[in-house]
């Protein structure tokens, strides 16, 4: 085993080490001036934050074996486990680098220098798994892939840089199974893809399907119905097991996310893209992504909507030149041809584009998987290439740079390219353009391996170049407030549980997309910037009129409902009216003071109201709102006093409190419901209801009650069952029926000789 890694790894020596220069000269700007690797805010204000809090949860599981379910600073407490699925819980690169004494942003660029490694080496061995003999291309190719404009794009993007980092060892799991009939590999890689991203997944299961009959037809095999059936069976198999061993994760979180409003909503109509991102398209093969939502102006921008702009398929004017010749005069133009169109056909019209999108809004984010196809394009001609001298490499290359001009004139002429302000854009497309005829030129003299090596080196220039131009303007983004203050806050303060709020103006940079410091700092805060979130306060938020996914709740009277005690601002006018507060203290440029007439996380209500009878709500602390099932139990409850719960132990997943009622009420909680929960009353489990448009509601009698909270995400079990049954199918289709059938066969031919 350690001899064939050692001859791997000398076989791809030049491909790591020039992998290795790339992540030198991409990445160690940033750590040498301390500049943080932020290509755009969701960067900083998202992802950087979200590690944090998911760092903080590991490491709690592994010094207290507390598992890394719940949070309770993603806004007003969420399970974080299943909701940050889509973003972070399935990357195995944390459980090693979270270890490191290093800020979380130098770490994610630890993890990007991984994938970069792994896209390159896995695009090597695919090509070489899929026929390309030449090691010179299947390394050039490779680099291409890994310092694509995409790659570029999604390293900003940690939850999509590692599926698109791993992917072609995806497709290596085909290749395999087509060469020597193992699927195992595959059915692995489904797993750890669906565990990467889900939500890129549902696009690559379509492509698969493209890909393997492209792979089937290119290497000529049978084109009897039958005989592809045949071959298909075992991989779509394998595939179903992946998908059953990534159950314990993806269970959850699928069906978390068919309560989302994000769910099945169509934001685009019509039938096309509208012109300027089909004309972006075009471009995009020979531009690199470098000035995307930048101050640089970008010519295909189209309103706020990044699925219709946030995405590029240059790798190097190479592949123009190798896409234009294969479908003009290659081998296997014909099914190049039409495996493209029917790609396009699927990016391109909306409605097609919608149902590949997993039957959501369009989105051109998946156009990835167009350039990984382009990139395979380009190692098939580049090898029919050596066979024989690639005629009229001109004409193809003379038809694209007609089509770029004549989009170029027609942009100035409909208005949405504009000179000067597109000057900078257009000369860097013009200046890519330009390069490419200088590899017309050397390609016609026979040149290759020098054109080879100009590609890397162009392709590693606009990847710098990208990079540079994307974080000019981002800055350290100092704490206004320690994380230890408010540690110390709140390891000092009678109370075991409270909120406190700090208003985002604050924080560097003051934007709407900056609400997450809660979780940064680790304080119990009322505000989030999330794709997902509890699903369960949907009628909440819509009462509270809060806008998905950028919520921050400022409403005075739902924050003390919420059980915020303090509140942190630069000035006493800076309080909401019509409430006393009492100073604490100043902390730096801050002071701190508290809510004399505060809420606490848990207390009781003696006045109802039926959900379904509002539309509107203001008493958030005098009446609560319930569902008719639990109006019929309460209606008839008499007027009582309002108790509090007291907080006695919070852990990661459980809350216990304490309470004292001397009449039939309801104990309001200001936690999410989810079913996720498991309550007691004094030991003996009870039923609690969806109260005040989703938060947790129980009914208490009169007398004291020790009310004790353990969460584990709801369906977590049942996908655990998932994972072990899809476990067992992968030992007896992949290990054990193939060891037999080994054995056996070695047995018969023993005996025969």
């Amino acid at each position: 085993m350690i001899g064939k890694l050692k001859k791997f790894l000398r076989g791809n020596r030049i491909l790591l080490l020039l992998t290795a220069l790339g992540a030198v000269l991409v990445f160690g700007s940033f750590i040498i001036s301390n500049k943080p690797y932020s290509l755009m805010i969701d960067k900083s204000t998202q992802y950087d934050i979200f590690y944090s809090e998911w760092i903080r949860l590991l490491k709690e599981f592994f010094f207290s074996r507390q598992f890394p379910y719940y949070s309770w600073n993603t806004f007003l407490g969420s399970d974080y486990l299943i909701n940050k699925v889509y973003y972070l819980s399935g990357d195995p690169f944390i459980l090693i680098l979270m270890w490191l004494p290093l800020p979380v942003w130098v770490i994610l660029i630890l993890e990007d220098v991984i994938v970069l490694f792994i896209a390159a080496l896995g695009m090597s061995v695919f090509l070489k798994q899929f026929g390309i003999q030449d090691q010179r291309i299947r390394t050039a190719v490779a680099l291409l892939y890994a310092f694509s404009s995409v790659s570029c794009l999604y390293s900003a993007n940690p939850m999509f840089f590692r599926f698109f980092g791993i992917l072609p060892w995806l497709f290596y799991g085909v290749e395999r199974y087509f060469t020597k009939g193992k699927a195992g590999l595959f059915a692995l890689l489904v797993t750890v893809e669906l565990w990467q991203s889900y939500y890129f997944m549902v696009p690559t299961t379509w492509f698969l399907v493209l890909y393997c009959l492209f792979s089937y037809f290119f290497k000529g095999l049978s084109k009897n119905l039958k005989a592809i059936l045949s071959k298909a069976l075992p991989l779509m198999g394998a595939y179903l097991i992946g998908v059953l061993m990534s159950g314990i994760l993806i269970l959850p979180a699928l069906l978390e996310l068919l309560a989302h409003p994000r769910f099945g909503a169509v934001e685009s109509t019509g039938f096309f893209w509208s012109l300027i991102t089909n004309i972006g398209v075009l471009f995009s093969l020979i531009t690199p992504a470098f000035n995307i939502g930048t101050t640089v102006p970008f010519i295909f921008a189209v309103g706020t909507n990044g699925h219709a702009w946030f995405y590029s398929l240059f790798s190097s004017a190479l592949c123009v030149i190798a896409l234009s010749w294969q479908i003009a005069y290659g081998k296997k133009r014909k099914l190049v041809i039409g495996s493209l169109v029917v790609f396009l056909a699927f990016l391109l019209i909306l409605p097609l584009n919608s149902i590949i999108h997993g039957f959501s809004e369009p989105s051109l984010r998946w156009s990835f998987l167009l350039l990984f196809f382009i990139l395979l394009v380009v190692a098939i001609t580049l090898e029919e290439w050596q066979k024989q001298k690639p005629p009229s490499l001109k004409k193809g290359y003379l038809i694209f740079t007609a089509l770029i001009f004549v989009c170029t004139i027609l942009g100035l002429i409909l208005g949405f390219i504009s000179w000067p302000a597109h000057q900078f854009h257009l000369a860097v497309t013009y200046g890519f353009l330009l390069t490419g005829w200088g590899y017309v030129f050397l390609l016609e003299k026979g040149r290759t391996a020098l054109v080879l090596l100009l590609t890397t080196v162009e392709a590693l220039f606009a990847f710098v170049l990208t990079t540079q131009v994307m974080t000019r303007s981002v800055k350290n983004m100092p704490d206004v407030i320690s994380a230890n203050y408010l540690q110390l806050l709140q390891n000092s303060d009678e109370d075991r549980m409270f909120r406190i709020f700090i208003d985002h103006i604050y924080f560097y940079p003051s934007v709407d997309t900056n609400l997450n410091q809660p979780m940064k700092l680790g304080y119990l805060g009322t505000s989030t910037y999330d794709s997902l979130y509890e699903t369960g306060l949907l009628d909440f938020l819509a009462l509270a009129k809060q806008t998905p996914h950028i919520m921050e709740i400022n409403d005075s009277e739902i924050l003390r409902m919420l059980g915020v005690k303090y509140w942190m601002v630069l000035a006493e006018t800076d309080l909401p009216e019509n409430y006393e507060f009492d100073f604490i203290e100043t902390y730096g440029q801050f002071s701190l003071y508290q809510l004399r007439d505060y809420q606490k996380i848990g207390f009781t209500y003696s006045s109802f109201q039926q959900s379904s009878q509002t539309s509107t709500f203001q008493n958030w602390n005098q009446v609560l709102l319930v569902q008719d099932d639990l109006y019929q139990i309460v209606s008839g409850f008499s007027k009582s006093d309002k108790q509090a719960l007291t907080i006695i132990q919070r852990g990661v997943n459980q809350l216990i409190g304490t309470i004292t009622v001397d009449s039939d009420t309801v104990l309001f909680l200001s936690i999410p419901y989810n079913q996720g929960w498991r309550i007691l009353d004094n030991g003996e489990p009870v039923v609690y209801h969806k109260v005040q448009g989703g938060f947790i509601g129980i009914v208490l009698a009169p007398g004291n009650h020790t009310i004790e909270m353990n969460y584990v995400p709801q369906y977590l079990k049942a996908g655990a069952l998932l994972s072990a049954l899809g476990g067992l199918l992968f030992l007896a289709f992949f290990v054990i029926i193939p060891s037999v059938t080994a054995k056996m066969k070695h047995g018969k031919l023993k005996q025969g000789s």
